[in-house]
């Protein structure tokens, strides 16, 4: 009797153990399925470049919860992190690696052409802008 109480007491253990991590992977998979279900509408094109944006910020901010230390400082680089890794994801870096830095220039300067655009009262077309934005949005949603 004593040692089926022992196993009962892993099995429950194990099964509490897996459950957490099924709920880390429900929340990852949540924060994943949000520019998906967007590009689905069409509404940005290149919306599903953020999945992997959403998904970091769903791990990131699994793991700065349940840290004892977080400070304010480390929730605000998560924070700006998403801002980066939005213009990263957005102007197709992770989708094509060995051109990143020529990517991720021609995205800083198309944000910058936008900016001046629409400063000076005029109106611009180009999706990374809004892309940006929404990619922002949803990392910090899902942070």
């Amino acid at each position: 009797m004593h040692r089926n109480s022992g196993l009962i007491a892993m099995a429950e253990e194990a099964l509490a153990h897996a459950q957490g991590r099924l709920g880390d992977m429900a929340v990852v998979a949540l924060a994943v399925m949000l520019p998906l279900a967007l590009a689905e509408s069409r509404w940005v094109p290149g919306m599903e470049l953020l999945a992997p944006v959403t998904g970091i910020a769903g791990i990131l901010g699994l793991a700065l919860g349940r840290s004892r230390r977080t400070s304010a400082w480390a929730w605000l680089g998560a924070f700006l992190a998403g801002m980066v890794l939005s213009l990263l994801a957005a102007g197709g870096v992770f989708s094509h690696p060995a051109e990143a830095l020529g990517r991720l220039m021609q995205g800083v300067r198309r944000l910058q052409w936008w900016a001046t655009v629409v400063w000076l009262g005029g109106s611009n077309d180009d999706p990374l802008a809004p892309l940006v934005a929404a990619g922002w949005t949803m990392w910090t949603a899902s942070l």
